[in-house]
Parts: structure tokens; C-alpha cells; sequence
């Protein structure tokens, strides 16, 4: 399936370039194309995507979290969502593979089970990938109970962890502020975390001003 991507590149005879961070190789083909492409594959084989991706091209990993979004079936979806994490070493993608997961809605209960598989797994982005599965799919009545015991359990040191913690718990607060409010009282997280998530809350037009005020005093 991977031969679209192909024949998009040798028919606009694009030349391959290095990304700044040195982790992959590009050729900066605009993501509504690349949409139109994931659309082809999922109507035809989405499962044989894996076989074709070559992890060191940006677009290969893009397209296939974009054909992810496709994907009805719960058991096939956590499939390629778990092959995927193998490639798991920067925000861009790992966060696509997250937003692009929609069948998370229609099972959210497999989804958690599968995500509490992830805790202890001592990579940076897989680690992220669970904070931004809770904050995209999981903040509502059924799990808010829940979520802060498993950010707590986030803890590698590396800073897209840390951050997308920090994101997770700014937005629980635009929806259970005064849940996040006493979570920060407790003072699990590390000092940086803490920190970033009252800043990520305060910059935020979903948390309301006197929201803001309060949480601003936590600051440690």
C-alpha cells in the first residue's frame, strides 16, 4: 500500500531530505494528500501496511497512523496500534497515532485494559502515548477516578513524558478543576511536572479565570 506514497513522490519527482533532529527522512508531502492516500488503503487492505513501512521516512509513519483512523475493527486496530509503538521516538507521530485512533470511542474499556499494559514500559513517547490517549479519549464521569493514579505511574524522566503529563492534567482541568486542584495539593508529581501543567492550565481559554487564580497558588 505503501506503493500510493511511492508513485505520489515519483510522479512530482520529489528528493528525499534529513530531518533537523537526525531521526527521519522526509519529503514533506502535505497531510490532506496524505489523507486522500490513507483513504485508498483503508479501502482496499489497511492490515498489510505494517509489512510496507519502512520506520526511518516520516510519511510512511504519518500515512500509517492516518490509516489507523479507519480501522473498525477493535481487535485489528490495537494490533497495528501496538506494532506502531516499536517506532515510538518522537511527539509528531506517537500524537497522530493517538488522534487518529477513533474506534478508542466505541471501546473504551479494551482500550484502558490495553494502555495499562504500557505503564512500566521504560520509553519516553510510549509513556507520552498514554498520557495523550487519556487526554483525548479518556476525561469523563467513568474514568476521571482513574486518571490521576495513572499519570502518577507516568514517570520517566524524559521531557515528552513529562510534558504530555503536564498537558493531561491541564486538560482534566478545564472539565474537574476542582479535582485537579486537590490532585496538585498532593504534590505526586515531580516539581518540573507540577509546574507545567498550572502553566499549561493558565494558558488555556477552556479553564476559567477564577480557576486560573487558585490553581496559580500551587505553584511549587
Amino acid at each position: 500500500m505503501i506503493s500510493i506514497l511511492n508513485e505520489y513522490i515519483k510522479n512530482h519527482q520529489i528528493s528525499m531530505k534529513q530531518s533537523r533532529n537526525g531521526i527521519y527522512q522526509y519529503y514533506g508531502i502535505p497531510y490532506p494528500i496524505m489523507r486522500d492516500m490513507a483513504k485508498s488503503i483503508i479501502k482496499s487492505n489497511p492490515k498489510t501496511i505494517f509489512e510496507e513501512l519502512d520506520p526511518t521516512i516520516y510519511e510512511h509513519l504519518i500515512l500509517y497512523t492516518m490509516v489507523l483512523r479507519g480501522v473498525k475493527d477493535i481487535s485489528i486496530g490495537l494490533t497495528l496500534f501496538d506494532r506502531f509503538l516499536s517506532f515510538a521516538k518522537d511527539w509528531s507521530t506517537v500524537d497522530s497515532l493517538c488522534q487518529n485512533f477513533v474506534v478508542t470511542k466505541e471501546h473504551l474499556e479494551i482500550v484502558w485494559n490495553f494502555l495499562m499494559t504500557l505503564l512500566k514500559v521504560d520509553n519516553e513517547f510510549v509513556q507520552r502515548v498514554v498520557a495523550v490517549m487519556i487526554l483525548t479519549y479518556f476525561i469523563n464521569d467513568q474514568y476521571i477516578d482513574r486518571l490521576f493514579g495513572v499519570l502518577d505511574q507516568l514517570t520517566h524522566q524524559g521531557y515528552y513524558t513529562k510534558m504530555g503529563v503536564a498537558w493531561a492534567v491541564a486538560t482534566i482541568a478545564s472539565k474537574y478543576p476542582s479535582k485537579v486542584i486537590d490532585y496538585l495539593h498532593k504534590g505526586s508529581l515531580d516539581i518540573w511536572t507540577h509546574n507545567k501543567a498550572i502553566q499549561k492550565a493558565k494558558e488555556s481559554f477552556r479553564v476559567e479565570d477564577s480557576v486560573k487564580e487558585k490553581l496559580h497558588l500551587l505553584k511549587r
